[in-house]
């Protein structure tokens, strides 16, 4: 498990703390809540937790956490497929490639109440 510093209490329970937090990396969403279980927070009715992960064992964490899905395989094809192309080709830029992306909502996102009780 990851170490809860004194600045994650202040963050998260400071008066303008978070009402939600996202994660860019795996495993933020598991470090997020072990700190929102050590300041006394309850996910999601305090704070709402999503997660960058392709990792299904979101699922089965207390709360489920909520995921995104950046689609990291077809990034890395793609990447590779503009390097490739600019190796061939150097005087052309490789078209824009959009790549699709995924959430999957789970029990860290759905929020029943609010903090403050509104």
């Amino acid at each position: 498990m990851s170490r809860v510093t004194i600045a994650d209490v202040a963050l998260l329970t400071g008066e303008d703390g978070p009402d939600a937090v996202f994660g860019l990396y795996d495993p933020c969403g598991r470090q997020v809540l072990e700190a929102a279980a050590r300041c006394g927070l309850s996910v999601p009715e305090d704070l709402m937790v999503v997660c960058g992960s392709e990792d299904p064992a979101y699922g089965r964490t207390v709360p489920p956490v909520s995921t995104v899905s950046l689609g990291p395989e077809q990034a890395g094809t793609a990447a590779v497929d503009a390097l490739v192309s600019l190796v061939e080709d150097p005087p052309h830029t490789p078209p824009p490639v959009v790549i699709g992306t995924r959430l999957e909502v789970r029990a860290s996102s759905m929020r029943r109440g609010r903090r403050d009780g509104a």
